[in-house]
């Protein structure tokens, strides 16, 4: 089941792991298209150094 609702993630800030760095960008770009507030980090420590 496809559900074409649109979430507006507008307010939020979501923070993304992921350790390619091209697949991170897609990911932070289609968050950011919903609203959100986006930080990449490319390991678990870097995430943390940013928390």
């Amino acid at each position: 089941m496809h559900n074409d609702t649109v979430t507006s993630l507008a307010g939020l800030s979501v923070l993304v792991i992921e350790d390619e760095a091209m697949l991170r960008r897609r990911i932070a770009a289609h968050i950011e298209a919903l609203g959100a507030d986006v930080t990449g980090a490319e390991s678990l420590a870097a995430a943390r150094q940013l928390l």
